[in-house]
C-alpha cells in the first residue's frame, strides 16, 4: 500500500526509535506492559529437555552475562536439535552483541523449526528493521499477522508502525497504531506513539486524549511502571505545557520524578561542558 509522507519530527522518530530498540534483543529493557517474552516461541516438542537451558541462558542474557548465555543456548541446542526456541535464543544473544550474520542464521534456523510461529516472525521482523531492512521487516511482520492464532497481533501492529515511522512513513505508521488499539484499545506503545503523531501535527488536546487512556491505568495501579511509563509520561509534560496547564504538567513531572529518579537525576543534572552530537 502507498501512502503518502508526512514530516516526522525528531521527537516523533526518536520515539519509535527507542520503541523498536525495546522490542529488539540488541538493548536492555524494562518489562513492558503486554510485551512478550524473549522466549516466546512454540517448541516443535513438548516438555523438550532443552527449556531449562533456554531458560537459564535467557536469564544470563539479562544479566548481561554473554558467554554463559552462548554456552546455555548451545547446550539447549545439543539437548533437543528439534526445539527452535534454542535457536532462537541464539539469535538473540548474537542480535544483542552485534553479531549481525550469526543472529539471522539463527533466526533462520528457528524459522525452519517453527515457520508460523507469531512471535518469532514478530522478532526476524524487528531484527530488519534495526538494520534498515525496512521490506524485509514489514514482510515478516504480516507474516506474523497472517496467523490466525496469534493471540497478541497488537505487538506485530506496533512493532510495523515503528519500523515504518522509522522509515519515514508516518501515515503507514499512523495506521499500524490505529489497528493495534482495535485489537487492543488499551494497548500503550500505540497509545503513546499516536500522541506523539498527534502533538507534531499541533493537536494538543487529541494528544492528551491518547496519553491519558494509558495513563489513567497506570495512576489507578492497574500496571507497574516501565520503559513505556516513562516515554508516555515525558509526552504528558510536553503535552500538558502546550495546553497552558501548569499544574497539569507539574503533576506528571512530580510522577516522573517519583517513579524515575534516577533518570530524572540524570535530566536535571548540569552539563560539564558542551554538548556532543548525537552518532548515528
Amino acid at each position: 500500500m502507498n501512502h503518502t509522507a508526512i514530516p516526522v519530527t525528531a521527537l516523533v522518530r526518536v520515539l519509535a526509535l527507542c520503541a523498536l530498540c525495546l522490542a529488539s534483543a540488541s538493548c536492555s529493557r524494562h518489562q513492558a506492559r503486554g510485551t512478550p517474552s524473549s522466549i516466546d516461541v512454540p517448541n516443535a516438542t513438548e516438555n523438550s529437555p532443552a527449556d531449562l537451558y533456554i531458560a537459564i541462558a535467557a536469564e544470563y542474557s539479562r544479566l548481561g552475562q554473554t558467554e554463559a548465555a552462548l554456552k546455555n543456548a548451545e547446550k539447549a541446542i545439543a539437548a533437543d536439535q528439534r526445539n527452535s526456541g534454542g535457536y532462537y535464543m541464539l539469535a538473540l544473544i548474537y542480535q544483542k552483541i552485534g553479531e549481525t550474520p550469526l543472529a539471522e542464521e539463527n533466526f533462520k534456523r528457528a524459522l525452519e523449526l517453527t515457520p508460523r510461529s507469531p512471535e518469532l516472525l514478530d522478532a526476524y521482523g524487528s531484527f530488519f528493521c534495526t538494520l534498515r531492512r525496512y521490506p524485509e521487516a514489514q514482510a515478516q511482520y504480516a507474516k506474523a499477522l497472517a496467523n490466525p492464532l496469534y493471540k497478541t497481533p497488537w505487538f506485530s501492529l506496533t512493532n510495523a508502525g515503528n519500523c515504518a515511522m522509522s522509515a519515514g512513513d508516518a501515515a503507514a505508521a499512523e495506521t499500524f497504531y490505529q489497528r493495534a488499539l482495535t485489537a487492543n484499545p488499551r494497548y500503550g506503545p500505540a497509545l503513546y506513539m499516536l500522541a506523539a503523531i498527534e502533538l507534531n501535527r499541533n493537536d494538543a488536546k487529541a494528544a492528551r486524549a491518547y496519553l491519558r487512556r494509558y495513563l489513567d491505568d497506570y495512576l489507578r495501579g492497574v500496571f507497574t511502571a516501565n520503559a513505556d511509563t516513562y516515554q508516555a509520561l515525558q509526552l504528558a509534560i510536553k503535552t500538558e505545557r502546550k495546553l497552558g496547564n501548569v499544574k497539569g504538567a507539574e503533576t506528571y513531572e512530580q510522577v516522573l520524578r517519583d517513579q524515575f529518579p534516577s533518570e530524572s537525576a540524570a535530566a536535571s543534572a548540569p552539563s560539564s561542558g558542551p554538548p556532543m552530537s548525537p552518532s548515528r
